[in-house]
């Protein structure tokens, strides 16, 4: 059992890619997943730019950098656990760490909650905020989220320092997902200013212990669960990229071809979304990719994989062979 009940808290695992500003895909825009699992809120779109960065705390090899876009707005992160995972801590007693720093331009605050979610189970609003309300003043949550602890300024330097949250009871009654949320508080942050965070932690308990390591492997294939790609780990999901990690598909009639299994099986159905689909004759290891089809229809998705496909304009050759890329998304 994983004692860190958070995935990607390192920020290690960057599917989606290592950068996004107003011009990437996806947009820095509010409510967006960024790096794995970690969901940006922002008090609009383009507030703040996020990258994943090659260095981090000590013991760490990468850390989530974020770089203010408009001034005097505020922002954070949120993770939202799955229902299956947070089990051992509601109606419990849990507790939250991680490091934190700023750059030479100075974020002054951020703060932190354990947040609760009272409806349905794994179908969140996963834009927790309703309002951000000024500085000093916790944002009002969305309707079902409760805040689990009593948020509190946490003064940043220009050197990671680890902060804990101990001892806070998850008690709020007909809790049913559970998430961490970190926002800068202030709505005095200056056009790049910096905000640096690793090593996030949550775990059953009173007390916060030492940060959980864990493998590259065993962290990439707990984010599939959530979010898979066929493209290359350095390859951002979007366009034909040949020859970067493709699935291969045989037709099984003019309109239909065989179905893909995921790497990782997914916490549910997932959203897929299919590029570059290209046919070569058969001819598996060839270069000569010819995209095909632009009407794709993915037929008998689940947790597994999905089962076959049609192309409705442009007509297979049974028995050839066919390349593509997908995004499979199952987010909370």
């Amino acid at each position: 059992m994983n004692k860190n009940l958070l995935i990607n808290g390192e920020f290690n695992i960057a599917q989606r890619g290592t950068s996004f500003d107003s011009t990437t895909n996806p947009k820095n825009d509010d409510d967006t997943y960024l790096l794995d699992r970690w969901i940006l809120l922002s008090d609009g779109n383009d507030i703040a730019d996020v990258s994943q960065l090659p260095s981090g705390p000590d013991g760490s090899v990468k850390s989530q950098k974020v770089v203010v876009a408009t001034a005097n707005k505020k922002f954070g992160f949120i993770q939202i656990l799955e229902n299956a995972n947070c089990q051992q801590i509601i109606d419990a007693i849990a507790s939250l760490s991680f490091q934190a720093k700023t750059g030479g331009n100075a974020i002054k605050n951020i703060r932190a909650g354990i947040l609760s979610w009272t409806s349905t189970r794994d179908a969140v609003t996963s834009d927790v905020v309703s309002t951000w309300n000024s500085a000093g003043t916790d944002p009002s949550l969305a309707t079902n989220w409760t805040y689990e602890n009593i948020p509190f300024d946490i003064p940043l330097t220009t050197t990671y320092q680890k902060f804990a949250i101990p001892d806070i009871s998850i008690d709020t009654a007909n809790t049913l997902n559970i998430a961490v949320f970190i926002w800068v508080d202030d709505t005095d942050a200056a056009v790049n200013d910096e905000l640096f965070l690793g090593q996030v932690q949550l775990e059953k308990g009173s007390e916060v212990s030492e940060f959980e390591y864990r493998s590259f492997e065993h962290e990439l294939s707990l984010a599939q669960r959530y979010y898979e790609k066929s493209y290359d780990l350095a390859i951002a999901p979007g366009g034909v990229n040949r020859n970067n990690g493709q699935v291969w598909v045989r037709a099984i009639g003019a309109t239909e071809a065989t179905g893909v299994s995921w790497k990782v099986n997914k916490r549910g159905e997932p959203i897929v979304t299919v590029y570059s689909f290209q046919g070569n004759s058969g001819k598996i290891n060839s270069s000569n990719l010819t995209e095909v089809g632009t009407s794709i229809n993915i037929l008998a998705i689940n947790e597994y994989g999905w089962r076959n496909m049609t192309d409705g304009t442009a007509p297979l050759t049974s028995g050839d062979s066919y390349s593509l890329h997908f995004v499979a998304d199952a987010e909370l």
